[in-house]
């Protein structure tokens, strides 16, 4: 996969730089300018771009990119928050199986402190893992009810995009605007 970054200071590119060599399947050139208008057209040929808080990803150039090649971001991230609301809870359910461990073996520390911080990651590992979902079942309901009043019909946009987000083996957008 071929990335180009905008906007890299020499900090971004040190440490990306570091962990590439890790990554034999990631190809990656770097760019000081910024995503604009006129630089997003430097990205033609590349599958992915990675740009910064402060970049400009307005229509004009969301469409300039779909039109040079860069894939969906918003499938991307689906996929990222995919891995992370399953990954994130079992790492804290099994810190907080290691605290109970700990705190049986050693009868010294106190069981029930050990068990209020397993029902602390207990209860963070849910909500992580309820939190993507509650946000698109609020966000449909919000779009489905916009949509009715204002009788539109047709492309879904906003929708399209939260499904790529949020179930992106879902996403039947391949490129901006379709």
């Amino acid at each position: 996969m071929k990335i180009l970054f905008y906007d890299t200071k020499k900090y971004d590119r040190d440490s990306f730089e570091k962990i590439l060599p890790e990554y034999s399947d990631l190809e990656v050139e770097f760019l000081e300018a910024d995503l604009s208008p006129r630089t997003a057209a430097l990205a033609k040929g590349y599958d992915a771009i990675c740009a910064f808080v402060s970049s400009d990803v307005s229509e004009k150039v969301v469409e300039c990119l779909a039109a040079n090649g860069v894939k969906l971001a918003l499938q991307i991230i689906g996929y990222a928050i995919f891995v992370v609301k399953i990954v994130i809870p079992i790492v804290l359910i099994v810190y907080g199986t290691i605290d109970i461990a700990k705190a049986v073996i050693d009868a010294k520390d106190g069981l029930q402190k050990n068990l209020i911080q397993f029902a602390k990651r207990s209860i963070a590992a849910i909500l992580i893992f309820m939190a993507p979902g509650l946000i698109n079942g609020i966000f449909n309901l919000v779009i489905d009810g916009y949509q009715a009043s204002t009788n539109t019909s047709g492309k879904n946009g906003y929708k399209d995009c939260f499904t790529c987000l949020f179930n992106p083996s879902h996403c039947s957008v391949k490129k901006y605007g379709e």
